[in-house]
């Protein structure tokens, strides 16, 4: 399973010129709409890496508070109010259905899903639900056994749709020679950053360190890589809570370690004064990250990438083919989204949505209260024969990113459907004639007719 590393990272090039031409027109109006909310971004393995990123971009562009979460971290996270974003490269883990199913269930202001394949379970599942903001970026050169071309992918996909958001469609370089300010070629530049790894990336246990949120999905994703592939044992930190004890390591186990220091320019300063603080036994690799601004994150990731293949040949590991046992393909696919628990989920969403606060904070009186409203109101709703239905129509019948375009079909069929069982429907909206106008593109003669009787 998986291909050699370094064949992969010879398609970045590519990748990047690609990622920064492809048409994403869903996923942007995802990013500008939640733009006012605080983004949880949700994330495995390399996706997990992504999720970092979009999160910082997500802090930057719009000073609201972006977090990124593993499917599990977010399965039972209260999200209302938020901007939810989920990232996969193929669409079809186990765990990327789960998160998103629960996702639908918990009602995030908004969700937003960027998958790298066509036609996906993962945006089938999305395409049930049209409030769903699911775009695919069919991405032709797969990963291997880490995430490496997918990551850049989103990484640049992910910054595209903030930088338009801010109005700064110019500032991510047109190469990824530009990006990482080689003049030299991409294969010089990789050789002076090998020279500058040599001796750090020989030790059994890495320290990488890290400045502010630009660096931290690089270090974080080096951390994943040395992991997944068994490459070394690695800490990661920023400079400031390595000076909170975890410096100790390095009294104790200095000789065998090896620091990665990403320094950008915006936490040079700190960098360099801790640096010359450490030991002389440490093997320390100074790696500079010469972009700046919004681009800062993503030479850092780029950078990362390398790096990766530079531990992996001195342990001589490859990194994209590390070999699966068949214990770790088993762990993979087992199932931790049963059904069991969706009826307790709805019902906690449909109390949290008419309490306005979370289960967890009502008192045991006041929870058992509500919990025997649902039940009779429930019952009720099951028990009682209905003739007449009034809807509200924006946020109701039409989501919001519907509102000038024809009304879906997966809402206008069940419309049409009642219809034809001979109930009536009226529409209570302060739009005016927009409405009837689309419902009559969506809603046949005859059925209207049905209706006005």
């Amino acid at each position: 399973m998986g291909k050699p590393y370094w064949s992969e990272l010879a398609h970045l090039p590519a990748t990047y010129g690609w990622a920064n031409q492809v048409d994403i027109p869903r996923f942007s109006l995802g990013v500008r709409d939640g733009s006012l909310l605080p983004l949880v971004a949700i994330g495995s393995g390399g996706s997990f890496s992504a999720a970092l990123h979009a999160a910082w971009c997500h802090q930057r562009a719009t000073g609201r508070l972006g977090v990124a979460l593993t499917p599990l971290q977010a399965a039972n996270v209260n999200l209302r109010g938020t901007a939810a974003l989920i990232l996969s490269a193929s669409g079809n883990n186990p765990d990327v259905l789960g998160v998103c199913r629960r996702m639908i269930q918990q009602e995030p202001s908004l969700l937003n899903v960027l998958c790298l394949a066509k036609d996906s379970p993962l945006a089938r599942l999305c395409a049930e639900y049209e409030f769903v903001r699911c775009d695919e970026a069919p991405l032709e050169l797969r990963d291997g056994f880490v995430a490496t071309n997918s990551l850049l992918a989103f990484a640049i996909i992910v910054s595209r749709s903030y930088s338009e958001l801010t109005r700064q469609q110019t500032n991510i370089p047109e190469s990824l020679e530009g990006l990482l300010h080689t003049s030299n070629g991409i294969d010089r530049w990789v050789e002076a950053l090998r020279e500058t790894c040599l001796t750090a990336v020989r030790r059994p246990y890495l320290l990488v360190l890290h400045g502010g949120a630009a660096s931290m999905p690089a270090a974080f994703d080096l951390e994943s890589k040395c992991s997944e592939a068994a490459l070394a044992a690695v800490q990661v930190s920023d400079y400031r809570n390595f000076a909170h004890g975890r410096h100790h390591w390095l009294a104790k186990k200095g000789a065998e370690t090896g620091v990665m220091a990403l320094i950008t320019e915006e936490d040079r300063r700190l960098a360099e004064r801790t640096l010359a603080l450490l030991p002389g036994k440490v093997a320390v690799a100074p790696i500079r990250i010469s972009s700046k601004g919004e681009n800062t994150a993503l030479a850092a990731l780029v950078t990362a990438l390398y790096v990766a293949g530079f531990i992996g040949d001195a342990h001589q590991i490859d990194p994209g083919k590390p070999g699966v046992p068949e214990f770790g393909r088993r762990i993979y696919h087992l199932n931790a989204w049963g059904k069991q628990a969706s009826g307790r989920i709805l019902r906690k969403v449909a109390i949290e949505r008419k309490a306005g606060c979370p289960m967890q904070l009502l008192s045991r009186e006041d929870a058992d209260q509500w919990n025997e409203a649902y039940d009779r109101f429930v019952a009720k709703l099951e028990s009682t024969r209905f003739e007449a239905l009034v809807l509200d129509y924006d946020g109701t019948v039409c989501d919001d990113q519907f509102r000038y375009t024809t009304l879906p079909s997966n809402i206008a069929s069940p419309l049409e459907s009642l219809l034809r069982a001979g109930a009536c429907i009226g529409i209570a909206t302060g739009r005016g004639k927009s409405v009837r106008t689309a419902l009559r593109h969506r809603i046949s003669q005859r059925s209207r007719d049905r209706n006005a009787r």
